[in-house]
């Protein structure tokens, strides 16, 4: 299924740090409904930047019952869109914009009396303060711990947000800043958010039997890292959510789907179907994945971050079988139900058939 992007105008932008931008989208009435989200959640957004289209994935910051829609770019080295987005875009401008996305959700319940463990090391605060702010405005019997990661102060996103988060809620909301570049009174305030400074704080602060849910956001070291100290403090990876930002390092799952091969060296035959219409290929057993070979020829495949990070790229495979060259995203049912990155798959079999309308 294509994406459908709407042009949003951009109504307001805010200097969060000095490279990062929070940028407000306005929402026109008659596309409330399509724009509604759930904390945790990110769109696509898409612009011409000199004679490339690019497009990227941003969390969104704001909260759902806010009734604002606010995403943050942080300037990345290289990165076209977000130094464009840092530099050159403007209020009043257009930005065409994919309704909310994404599996690392919150929902909050009321009723529920939670106690939560919000991990956070730089840009990957952006979920996360949507979550934080919906956790405490929503559910007034749960209790949040936030460990958030930056090098110095005057790298920490949304500080003043956060810190009047924790003085409205100071009984349910403990907050720790961890800087690796400056030595703080602290142990806790100093050095990396990694396995050993998570090993140091279930010992001391947080007791991890307690815990009812985990959000882990930031560069793939980070997310490891934590995500395996979490565990070994016994709390189960069900309760582990994590979202990946950054270029993802380390544990991208090579993945084989229906793992038969073929010893065929030119490519295969492969069937794309996206809209309800089917168009054969011819793809190649290495070098471009079938979404780089579906997009040469013209279809109009949903994409955004081409890394195997974002998820919107999934398609699904119902006949032949594809390898993956990573996989940072998928769940192992869903690789089991046929689903694919499909800028990470290539084919190992004569003929495959994929399809972009199962989502």
């Amino acid at each position: 299924m294509a994406q459908h992007f709407y042009p949003l105008v951009v109504s307001n932008i805010r200097r969060e740090t000095a490279d990062c931008v929070s940028i407000a989208l306005r929402v026109p009435s008659e596309l409330r409904e399509q724009f509604l989200f759930v904390a945790g959640q990110y769109v696509n957004v898409r612009s011409r930047i000199g004679d490339q289209e690019i497009r990227r994935s941003y969390s969104i910051c704001s909260a759902p019952a806010s009734g604002e829609l606010r995403i943050a770019v942080k300037r990345v080295d290289g990165g076209q869109f977000s130094q464009w987005a840092n530099s050159l875009l403007r209020e009043g401008d257009l930005l065409d914009t994919t309704p909310p996305d994404g599996r690392f959700r919150y929902v909050p319940n009321a009723s529920r009396a939670r106690r939560v463990l919000l991990l956070a090391a730089g840009s990957g605060i952006t979920p996360m303060l949507s979550i934080l702010t919906t956790l405490l405005e929503t559910e007034p019997l749960s209790q949040v711990t936030l460990i958030y990661g930056n090098r110095r102060v005057r790298d920490i996103v949304f500080k003043e947000s956060i810190e009047d988060l924790r003085d409205r809620f100071l009984t349910r909301f403990q907050l720790i800043h961890t800087l690796s570049g400056e030595v703080q009174e602290s142990p806790l305030a100093s050095g990396r958010l990694n396995a050993e400074k998570l090993r140091d704080v279930f010992s001391s602060v947080v007791d991890p039997a307690l815990l009812s849910d985990v959000y882990v956001c930031g560069p793939s070291e980070m997310i490891n890292e934590c995500v395996d100290a979490t565990i070994a403090a016994g709390v189960t990876p069900p309760l582990i959510h994590k979202e990946l930002f950054g270029a993802p390092r380390a544990r991208g799952q090579s993945v084989a789907v229906q793992s038969a091969a073929s010893n065929a060296e030119e490519g295969a035959k492969v069937t794309v179907t996206a809209d309800g219409i089917a168009r054969q290929l011819h793809v190649g057993f290495r070098g471009e994945s079938i979404l780089e070979v579906a997009l040469a020829a013209g279809i109009d495949a949903p994409f955004a971050c081409k890394a195997g990070v974002c998820c919107t790229c999934r398609a699904q495979v119902t006949e032949g079988t594809v390898r993956m060259d990573a996989n940072f995203t998928l769940e192992q049912d869903e690789i089991d139900r046929g689903f694919v990155l499909s800028c990470q798959a290539h084919p190992t079999s004569p003929t495959v058939a994929l399809s972009f309308d199962t989502r």
